[in-house]
């Protein structure tokens, strides 16, 4: 039996939220920021050496095949390196909730079983009596589509976040 070969990490990165660790960036994994300037970076992650970051960016294409499909050609590699005073923020993930899209959906249903009840029975789907009814839904659906668009995109470092390497 041969042993397998083992590995240690160049480095690791900490994305830390008041000391406490929230994420992890290894290398060899892809690794997106954006710069204190706004500009977004994305490569593969190489290695952390004191305050440095080193990047592999891969300029890619989409080529047709002879099948009507497409496939990712590498055209390039380049390596960058950023001090970590130059990293401004880093993306989350994508925004989610369960209680946003309970809202959203629900509303939506609501007011749409609302409207086709009230038409069914050949009362006025807007009227007196039922426009307090529609308001309701859609004003549940408006809360939970602001609840999903007021939700942060990034991690911005500064009081709360912290960005670490680890060697």
């Amino acid at each position: 039996m041969v042993p397998a070969p083992a590995h240690t990490q160049a480095g690791v990165l900490l994305l830390k939220k008041k000391g406490r660790t929230i994420k992890r960036f290894y290398t060899g994994k892809n690794f997106s920021f954006y710069t204190t300037d706004g500009m977004p970076v994305h490569g593969r992650l190489d290695s952390t050496v004191r305050d440095s970051i080193f990047l592999t960016y891969f300029q890619e294409e989409r080529v047709p095949t002879q099948w009507g499909t497409y496939t990712t050609q590498v055209h390039g590699t380049f390596d960058l390196k950023f001090s970590m005073a130059n990293v401004g923020s880093l993306p989350r993930d994508k925004r989610s909730g369960l209680l946003p899209g309970i809202l959203i959906l629900g509303g939506a249903g609501f007011t749409v079983v609302n409207i086709i009840n009230t038409v069914r029975e050949g009362d006025a789907p807007f009227g007196k009596d039922n426009i307090a009814y529609v308001l309701s839904g859609l004003a549940a659906v408006a809360t939970g589509t602001l609840m999903l668009t007021a939700q942060p995109t990034k991690y911005e470092l500064g009081k709360k976040y912290t960005l670490e390497a680890v060697q």
